[in-house]
């Protein structure tokens, strides 16, 4: 049997409305209840997410060896 991957996407308009915090929120929720979940911050140029958790550049995506 084959499983496929649901996909979630927070987006909205303005910043400040609270899109990173419920990404965040949702994953973590989802991460406790068994699921597998991957955070993408998709805004390269502020990186929210990675400077929320803590996550050093050296561990960004962008920099991963496939």
């Amino acid at each position: 049997m084959t499983q496929q991957a649901k996909i979630t996407f927070v987006t909205g308009g303005s910043g400040g409305i609270g899109k990173s915090a419920c990404a965040r929120m949702l994953a973590h929720t989802l991460g406790l209840h068994g699921y597998r979940t991957g955070l993408v911050d998709g805004n390269p140029g502020q990186q929210s997410q990675r400077s929320y958790l803590r996550i050093p550049d050296s561990k960004a995506l962008e920099y991963a060896m496939v």
